[in-house]
């Protein structure tokens, strides 16, 4: 109540202010114009509590006693406009302006119904008016200025945007619309002055020597991109992107040297955020990283760089583990697999680089242990029971072995290769449990999968020999590896004794003879083959 009291008080005084111009001859004529008033706040009443009807009916009263009342008429467009009715609001403000053409308001309200209205041409002449009537509101000038462009009046809005320059000073927000502006009409030459006015205003902003370039770049002026990029290196050795875009100048120039070389500094920059850094990079180099060795070695060095920079950030870890993997670098490649591993990273691919990195120089008990924790992560993958299998057959400990192969077999899925490698460790397990059966059976199906498994092909048929058993399958099968190694002292030997139990004594000495400059490495048993070998000839 007491701000509806304030209300009417305050109308009041903006009423008989606004009439206080008017003579009046007699009492009666100042009788009438109290009592107009008073109509007056009774109808702004109403229509601030809702009431337009009440309102409206009251407005039209007070213009019957008063004809030339300016603020009936602006209310009465204010209703006429919520009520949807353009054309009886657009006249009734149109008729407040005519009988009082000094109150800034009445035009202001007019503009606003024009601009809803999206009639930006009549909307912008209202204000073209205003400006008259008060030329040092900058409000107005940028309120025109919004509706010339909405009108795609560019002209008029570079005029209204020079108008402003010429009252309050060259600005950024001013100089940056007319930039726009002429960038959109194609008129680069006016584009590129403004930056250049801004330059002279603000000669220590790197920003718009930025903008220069990259319009040069556009344009294909590389000279002229060039040496704006040098200047903002100049003016702003802290810029955060100016390493990537003379990365990108060369690149687009075919500099892959100087690329290189802007990369570097992009890398060791510590306040710029690693997502670009590494976004850039990448894209960089993703597409022959593979193919290409001085491509991987320039992209495994900034990785090192980033690691010391960034060395919170897992991905870094991730892409420097297949690195070390990819220069057999197993030792590094496990520590910087654990090191993304810590940072969460918890993607099985990184357990499993992990693993294979073990694999080539760790030790039997590391590996069980690494693979042990792995299983317990990732249950239904195949290649940590693989590995633990393969381990604790290292470490002689085959009944675990085979309980763990066994149960990993079961998650290798169509996995051929995955198949072969159990099928085959399976088949060793047995055969040093004494389980000859199960264990020939294990190769036969690792042979199925891979007839040309050579280290199976051997073993089997050293095995077969040893038992005497199906000795023409074993020389066949021992004949397919040493065609495919005729240099292997090893393979060699499981041949050649096989032609000594066949009886084929001088076969088996010109076999054995071929690697006889390699006895001082043969193995005892391989000595004594060939000292019986020798017997029988």
């Amino acid at each position: 109540m007491l701000r509806k009291f304030l209300f009417i008080l305050a109308l009041s005084f903006v009423v008989v202010s606004c009439s206080v111009n008017k003579k009046t001859s007699s009492n009666v004529k100042s009788k009438q114009y109290y009592e107009t008033n008073a109509t007056l706040i009774q109808a702004t009443t109403e229509k601030e509590i809702g009431n337009t009807d009440k309102a409206i009916e009251l407005y039209k009263k007070v213009l019957s006693q008063d004809k030339d009342n300016a603020i009936a008429h602006y209310y009465l467009g204010d209703i006429y406009f919520g009520q949807l009715n353009f054309d009886k609001a657009v006249e009734e403000n149109k008729l407040a302006i005519e009988k009082d053409n000094k109150t800034i308001w009445y035009p202001l309200q007019l503009a606003q119904m024009y601009t809803i209205m999206k009639d930006y041409k009549k909307a912008a002449d209202v204000y073209e008016k205003v400006i008259k009537q008060e030329p040092d509101v900058l409000q107005y000038y940028q309120m025109l200025s919004t509706l010339y462009h909405k009108d795609k009046n560019y002209q008029k809005e570079l005029e209204t945007l020079s108008n402003i320059e010429k009252k309050w000073g060259i600005s950024e927000d001013v100089s940056m619309y007319k930039f726009n502006i002429y960038k959109e009409m194609g008129n680069t030459k006016k584009a590129e002055q403004e930056i250049n006015n801004l330059q002279k205003a603000f000669p220590n902003q790197s920003k718009y020597y930025s903008i220069i370039a990259e319009m040069a770049m556009k344009a294909k002026d590389y000279d002229k991109a060039l040496l704006n990029y040098k200047k903002v290196e100049q003016v702003d050795s802290n810029n955060q992107y100016i390493n990537i875009a003379l990365a990108n100048y060369y690149i687009v120039t075919n500099n892959s040297d100087s690329v290189y070389l802007y990369l570097q500094k992009t890398a060791k920059q510590k306040d710029l955020d690693f997502k670009t850094k590494i976004q850039i990079i990448y894209s960089v180099y993703e597409k022959d990283v593979d193919t290409d060795s001085i491509t991987f070695e320039r992209f495994f060095s900034l990785l090192k760089i980033l690691s010391v920079v960034n060395e919170d950030q897992q991905q870094v870890w991730s892409l420097l583990n297949t690195g070390y993997v990819r220069k057999s670098d197993m030792k590094n490649a496990a520590m910087a697999a654990r090191k993304s591993i810590s940072l969460g990273n918890k993607d099985y691919e990184i357990y499993q680089s992990l693993l294979y990195a073990q694999s080539v120089f760790d030790t039997p008990d590391s590996i069980i242990k690494t693979a042990s924790e792995v299983i317990e992560l990732f249950p239904t993958q195949p290649f940590p029971y693989l590995l633990k299998g393969i381990n604790l057959f290292f470490n002689k400990d085959y009944k675990n072995s085979i309980t763990i192969l066994e149960e990993g077999v079961n998650y290798a899925g169509n996995d051929t290769s995955m198949l072969e490698d159990f099928y085959a460790n399976l088949g060793q397990d047995y055969y040093d449990t004494g389980k000859d059966s199960l264990a020939f059976m294990y190769f036969d199906k690792t042979l199925k999968i891979n007839p040309n498994n050579y280290l199976v092909l051997n073993n089997y048929a050293y095995y077969l020999a040893l038992k005497k058993m199906k000795l023409d399958m074993a020389l066949d099968y021992s004949k397919r590896v040493v065609e495919k190694y005729p240099d292997n002292p090893t393979f060699i030997d499981t041949y050649a004794w096989i032609l000594y139990l066949k009886g084929e004594y001088s076969l088996a000495k010109q076999w054995m003879e071929k690697v006889a400059n390699e006895k001082s490495q043969w193995s005892e048993e391989q000595k004594q083959h060939y000292k019986k070998i020798l017997e029988k000839n």
